[in-house]
């Protein structure tokens, strides 16, 4: 971080100190922000220019959204009879969209699950918190039960970790089981959905 101090008379000189470092920048991504220093009477006595270089952040930001990334599904499911396609695009580096299929691929007769699931808010806390869920749903969603159950467990397990921090989560859980065996009918599709909203 570069700290430009300049005393109270000096505004001319301040735009041409802040300029003369903005231009060594140059490409580099930067946060700049001033303060005015006063004394214990309240007295303008300077202003402090603050050019910080987030070069690093960047970077760090951009290996979480890889990484982020990667916990999506890589490739689209094929079950019989379904065509089935899904993108996330964030709108920052990181964020707190979540999309999932779940399905057991050595059991043909198993259903077949989508979930969306959206965290308030942006940036680093939400996609820690789409992580978090993410591994709680599917490592719940593993063990047989109906999908209430997952989501209700899923749901109690996540409210005692981000109560306090005012977080929720939107998640829409679609489970179809259209698996079964002999002549199909309208009988033999199961569609159980379950939504929750903020």
């Amino acid at each position: 971080m570069i700290n430009v101090g300049l005393g109270q008379a000096e505004g001319i000189d301040t735009l041409n100190t802040i300029t003369s470092v903005l231009s060594q920048c140059e490409q580099q991504p930067i946060l700049v922000h001033g303060n005015t220093l006063r004394n214990d009477q309240g007295d303008v006595i300077g202003n402090m220019a603050f050019i910080t270089d987030m070069t690093e952040h960047k970077k760090a930001l951009a290996l979480a959204g890889e990484v982020q990334k990667s916990l999506l599904p890589q490739t689209k499911p094929n079950v019989h009879g379904l065509d089935i396609a899904g993108k996330n695009i964030s709108c920052d580096e990181i964020g707190g969209d979540y999309y999932d299929y779940i399905w057991r691929r050595v059991d043909p007769h198993a259903p077949f699950s989508v979930i969306v699931g959206d965290i308030a808010g942006h940036g680093v806390d939400a996609a820690l918190f789409m992580t978090t869920a993410r591994s709680f749903l599917r490592m719940r969603a593993s063990q047989p039960e109906k999908i209430s159950d997952i989501v209700t467990d899923m749901n109690r397990h996540l409210t005692l970790d981000v109560f306090d921090a005012g977080r929720f989560m939107t998640l829409f859980y679609y489970e179809l089981n259209q698996f079964s065996k002999g002549v199909k009918t309208d009988d033999d599709v199961t569609l159980v959905v379950i939504k929750l909203e903020h």
